[in-house]
């Protein structure tokens, strides 16, 4: 996969060819239009429950911490424990998000809608097992062990509207102790399934205006129309 700069440098140049008007583009604004395309074709393969392509989907661990629920939203008041940091807004499929959770070992923990968590104790599958809910763009993990912190990280792993935003969020250890940040624009590959680069480059183009066919083959064209 490539990095941010290596998608704007190859729509630049995508622009360049197929445009007379050249490329008075902020990368900013390029990326914008990039990752929007790229986020609609996502939705669209991965939108209707599809499985999702393991080598694409990008993982962050991230450190748990002790909230009170109260904190979170209006619900009766309990210890829980929750990201420290706001998670980036998943893409969104057909049924639900393309958001999945999992223990440090990869273990999959289970979703549960919040509002339906105070049943866990009564599921002889789940009630002593972990499972989690998003709340004002935290994952709450349910069932945790909130006076010692236990599991004191997760692992976040699915698609994102924009991947970029977890440059600002800093990935844990096992531990949860908080290491670097999660990811590196000039470094980091931006997550989507590599046959639909050339679909999302296109979609960017059009969103631009800019028709796939080089001027001078327009010209001609336009020179064939005036002489028939």
């Amino acid at each position: 996969m490539s990095t941010v700069n290596t998608h704007i440098s190859a729509i630049r140049a995508l622009i360049n060819k197929y445009s007379e008007a050249g490329t008075p583009y902020t990368d900013e604004f390029l990326y914008h239009l990039f990752s929007t395309a790229a986020s609609r074709l996502m939705r669209q393969r991965y939108g209707n429950n599809r499985k999702t392509n393991n080598w694409d989907v990008a993982y962050y661990c991230i450190g748990l911490e002790k909230a009170q629920l109260a904190d979170c939203a209006n619900l009766p008041q309990c210890s829980v424990l929750r990201t420290k940091c706001k998670i980036p807004k998943p893409i969104t499929g057909k049924y639900t998000d393309l958001l999945k959770v999992y223990t440090i070992d990869h273990r999959e923990i289970p979703f549960v809608v919040a509002e339906a968590s105070y049943a866990l104790k009564y599921d002889e599958v789940l009630k002593d097992s972990l499972a989690w809910s998003m709340m004002n763009q935290h994952i709450v993990i349910w069932n945790g062990n909130t006076d010692k912190v236990i599991p004191r990280a997760v692992l976040v792993g699915g698609y994102f509207e924009d991947p970029t935003e977890w440059a600002a969020i800093p990935c844990a250890d096992e531990t949860g102790l908080d290491k670097d940040y999660c990811y590196n624009i000039k470094q980091s590959a931006f997550p989507i399934d590599s046959d639909l680069v050339a679909p999302a480059y296109q979609m960017t183009l059009q969103m631009l205006g800019v028709m796939l066919q080089s001027p001078n083959d327009r010209q001609n064209n336009s020179n064939d129309i005036l002489q028939r």
